[in-house]
């Protein structure tokens, strides 16, 4: 079993060695961000559980997290749309669902 990195949080040794080595043959940028006197102390702990204190770390795991987050919001819009796209050609969920079928089957207008 991997060692744990002391204060890492459960990352392991073998991982963090792992994650140097990647992220080693890729080109970076360095870049500033402003964040809140409020909110460091927040950051830094989930820097710490996170990134292993490594503030890098933590946004190369933050930003799979937020395009998940961004992926479902774009969903929730597009359902929204077509719940108001079905309702106003006068389906029910039920009625749409049979005219899907009816559109798989070939058939014009299932009512």
């Amino acid at each position: 079993m991997p060692a744990i990195v002391p204060g890492g949080w459960g990352c392991s040794t073998s991982h963090l060695q792992m994650q140097r080595r990647y992220y080693g043959f890729m080109a970076t940028t360095t870049i500033g961000f402003a964040v809140a006197d409020e909110d460091r102390d927040r950051l830094d702990r989930l820097v710490q559980h996170f990134g292993a204190g490594n503030r890098s770390a933590f946004l190369r795991a933050a930003l799979p997290v937020m395009e998940a987050l961004a992926r479902a919001d774009r969903l929730r819009e597009l359902q929204a749309r077509n719940a108001e796209r079905v309702a106003a050609a006068g389906l029910d969920p039920a009625g749409l669902l049979d005219a899907i079928k009816a559109s798989y089957k070939g058939e014009r207008d299932p009512r």
